[in-house]
């Protein structure tokens, strides 16, 4: 191996030693207990040198949330794979959602709080964006005998994501129980599926 290639295995290992401590800190500690100088403290590196790979802690949080887009969609891809009915497979998809947050609360936090600070979601966050049109192409897949508006697909998917979303924010605010949870999460995703299969469709 030459020393051009050994110089970035080495900075790509540093790297993810980086963003590594860093998710622990997020999660263990909160997003407010994350500083580049404790992560160097963690892995025994000088500042400048994670300064030289994460030029600020803005930096280092919009990494992060990559992160988090790719897990989101590797846990989707997961459970959907096996699915082929679309009624179904969207269940699933907005439930791994669900589930996502849940799991990775400090994460998800994070990934919502550092897009709205955003001037282009899907630039800052190419993963983002494979989300969105996986979601996309779920909800088409409801409506097999018309032909969707691009405003009016942007329109259904936005709409599944905020649904969703105000139950995670629900929950982060008034914790509630895992039943009840389960239950308002069953019912939105049926109502929402149940305007996708007998649809007002916009002209095109």
């Amino acid at each position: 191996m030459g020393s051009k290639e050994r110089k970035t295995r080495l900075k790509n290992k540093l790297c993810k030693d980086i963003l590594s401590i860093a998710m622990v800190i997020l999660k263990n500690e909160g997003r407010q207990s994350l500083s580049l100088r404790k992560i160097a403290d963690r892995i025994e590196y000088s500042a400048p040198t994670i300064y030289s790979h994460y030029k600020n802690k803005q930096a280092l949080l919009t990494a992060l949330c990559r992160v988090g887009y790719k897990q989101l969609n590797l846990t989707i891809q997961k459970n959907c794979a096996p699915v082929t009915d679309p009624a179904k497979r969207l269940t699933v998809l907005l439930q791994a959602y669900w589930n996502f947050a849940m799991e990775e609360r400090e994460l998800y936090q994070l990934m919502y709080e550092t897009g709205i600070g955003s001037n282009d979601l899907t630039d800052d966050f190419p993963e983002l964006s494979k989300f969105l049109n996986y979601l996309k192409q779920t909800i088409t897949a409801l409506y097999s005998e018309h032909t969707l508006s691009d405003q009016y697909l942007n329109y259904k998917t936005h709409a599944s994501i905020a649904l969703v979303h105000g139950l995670i924010c629900a929950d982060l605010f008034w914790k509630i129980d895992s039943d009840s949870n389960a239950i308002m999460l069953n019912d939105t995703i049926g109502a929402f599926i149940n305007s996708l299969v007998k649809p007002f469709v916009y002209p095109t």
